[in-house]
């Protein structure tokens, strides 16, 4: 490993705030500061709530719920579902006023092998955590699940950064945009494909706790994390798909 990649990986292992835990797994977005939650999490969300007004949506892999209480503003209903237990317990608790949001205790596939229909499905940062053979039988599923004309709502990383950006041990495959168009293409049509976050940030070598307040003092993340039209070079790919 040469000097650069040592230092840089020595930076980033100081920063002990935002990037930590927004790329923490099953971390809580309502852990971070305020200007990075609404950068990250409400502008993609912005981006969906147009077209679930009125419809049942299913959210997959919802973790502590956020996502999932965003949507229900717009939605008839919103039923996230979750294999961690503890993630969902909490959000049960935090949401518990918000009368249109039911959370589950579930695994994904179990969840919608159990026959009920919905309007829209959201998928967000979960696809990455399927080997090549479980994301097409997760497709397939994804149609399954769906209304006639029912939409997907998907985000997951854009496989062609990992050599540039880093290499998460929890993802068993992360796919490139066309990958991606690929896999989807036999049961949906996509409608709108965004990207969100540039990958020339993740290269500053500078310790990161620094470089954070920073950017929550001058509104950086709200500014880096709006959506753009070109995903390619942009660590997430953001996509809204149509049944076929």
């Amino acid at each position: 490993m040469g000097f650069f990649h040592r230092f840089t990986n020595y930076a980033r292992a100081k920063g002990k705030t935002t990037l930590r835990l927004v790329h923490k797994e099953s971390g809580d977005p309502l852990k971070l500061p305020k200007e990075a939650r609404l950068g990250i999490y409400d502008t993609r969300d912005a981006m969906f709530l147009p077209f679930v007004e009125g419809k049942d949506v299913l959210e997959l892999g919802c973790g502590w719920g956020y996502d999932t209480f965003l949507l229900s503003s717009k939605a008839k209903t919103v039923t996230g579902i979750d294999v961690n237990k503890s993630a969902i317990e909490k959000a049960s608790k935090r949401f518990a006023y918000v009368s249109n949001i039911i959370f589950v205790n579930d695994n994904i596939l179990s969840f919608i092998d159990k026959g009920k229909k919905f309007d829209v499905v959201v998928l967000f940062e979960s696809l990455e955590h399927l080997s090549y053979e479980e994301q097409k039988v997760l497709v397939r599923k994804l149609w399954q699940v769906l209304n006639p004309h029912g939409q997907l709502f998907l985000s997951t990383p854009n496989g062609e950064c990992v050599p540039l950006y880093r290499k998460n041990p929890y993802h068993k495959r992360e796919l490139s945009i066309i990958e991606l168009e690929s896999l989807l293409s036999s049961h949906f049509k996509i409608e709108v494909i965004k990207g969100q976050v540039p990958i020339v940030w993740f290269f500053i070598p500078l310790p990161w706790d620094v470089i954070e307040k920073i950017w929550l003092f001058f509104g950086i993340y709200e500014k880096m994390c709006k959506l753009r039209n070109n995903p390619i070079n942009c660590r997430t790919v953001i996509i809204r798909a149509v049944r076929k």
